[in-house]
């Protein structure tokens, strides 16, 4: 028996921007003092005003960086080795961890444009993917 794959706990921070996922749409926060975008903090990066609201992102982004994994951290990984994980950089700026998928590891470039997806995990909670953009 393949155990379970782990999955992200929302909480009060994270909770929009995962109740957003469920929603099929990637939800990004926009600091209302002075405007910066980030992703799950409880003050701004920019300026570490506490005002922050979440808003609709446009799903698009390119690969930042990549790694192709050939070893399980956890057992349940281990079916899918290989497997891939991406720092996305959304158009808005927040970068985010995914797996990009629809395309070859080896096809995977920096700087490929990809389009969110949605994930729904045996736990119930939805997660991004990305796939190459058409």
């Amino acid at each position: 028996m393949n155990p379970s794959r782990p999955s992200p706990v929302p909480d009060f921070v994270s909770g929009p921007f995962f109740e957003g996922l469920a929603a099929g749409e990637l939800r990004v926060q926009r600091c209302t003092a002075c405007g910066a975008l980030q992703i799950g903090e409880l003050a701004c990066n920019a300026c570490h005003a506490t005002s922050l609201e979440w808003i609709r992102a446009n799903g698009k982004g390119a690969i930042h960086s990549f790694v192709v994994m050939h070893s399980d951290f956890h057992p349940a990984f281990t079916l899918n080795l290989p497997y891939n994980v991406a720092t996305v950089e959304l158009d808005e700026g927040p970068r985010l961890y995914a797996n990009i998928t629809g395309i070859a590891d080896g096809d995977l470039r920096v700087g490929m444009r990809v389009t969110v997806g949605y994930s729904r995990l045996d736990s119930g909670v939805t997660v991004p993917v990305f796939s190459p953009d058409p």
